[in-house]
């Protein structure tokens, strides 16, 4: 039991390894510029290690598009006060993005070769991490204008 629970730890850590050292390269490089060979020869492993955790380039690069993403939707959701004023809510939401984007500059270039590369697929990462979210920043939103604190403005044409 021992050893299965270490081998386990082993390969989570090494995962994140991978994970950390893929973020790096793809922030500095993009996604076409970006060799695993130069992933691994960072690392110190051989580029057959990283395609036993993740078998294509793509995968890779998803991946780290999907910790990413996780990571900005915690942010994200600390901004949320239950039953506090809407525009504090308001206000505290956009306070974590700057926060979190001057903090974490490389993870917008990553979003942003993410985006031009894979359109599809990124809306719908998008969904599957925001959609909850945003479902709850409409609330203060439209208590913050029922309360006369904010006003709805009309869709642009």
């Amino acid at each position: 039991m021992k050893r299965k629970l270490l081998i386990k730890e082993i390969k989570e850590r090494r995962c994140r390894e991978i994970l950390d050292m893929a973020t790096e390269v793809f922030a500095k490089t993009g996604y076409h510029l970006t060799d695993v060979d130069v992933i691994a020869g960072k690392l110190k492993i051989g580029k057959g290690t990283i395609y036993r955790y993740f078998p294509t380039k793509h995968k890779l690069f998803t991946a780290v598009v999907e910790q990413m993403m996780q990571s900005y939707a915690a942010e994200m959701r600390g901004g949320f006060v239950r039953n506090a004023d809407p525009v504090e809510t308001l206000k505290s939401i956009i306070h974590s993005h700057i926060h979190f984007f001057e903090n974490h500059f490389d993870i917008m270039e990553i979003f942003i070769h993410y985006r031009s590369e894979y359109k599809e697929e990124s809306k719908d990462l998008y969904v599957k991490h925001y959609a909850k979210d945003l479902r709850r920043l409409k609330r203060p939103s439209r208590n913050a204008s029922s309360r006369g604190s904010s006003r709805t403005f009309p869709p642009r044409p």
